[in-house]
């Protein structure tokens, strides 16, 4: 994807949690008319992040939580915009 997208806003699609394979992964939608998309793009990425073998499930939640949060921040505006991608 050309481009894409710092600081992009999106919106979450799908969000699993694989704790067999030790991955978490997200489907996103690139919201278009949030980014003043033009031509509209309709890019829909998917991101994972792999984990060692048994890390999910046994280490601290921020320890999971803040490579996510490298990638993905919650804007807490008051225009109801979603997560957004903060990296590429």
């Amino acid at each position: 994807m050309p481009g894409l997208f710092l600081l992009a806003v999106v919106r979450p699609s799908n969000i699993s949690a694989g704790l067999k394979d030790e991955k978490i992964s997200f489907a996103v939608v690139v919201c278009d008319t949030c980014n003043k998309a033009d031509p509209l793009a309709h890019y829909k990425p998917q991101v994972a992040f792999h984990f060692p073998a048994g890390y999910p499930g046994t280490a601290d939640v921020g320890k999971v939580e803040d490579p996510i949060g490298e990638v993905f921040t919650i804007e807490n505006s008051s225009s109801g915009a979603g997560t957004q991608q903060s990296g590429t």
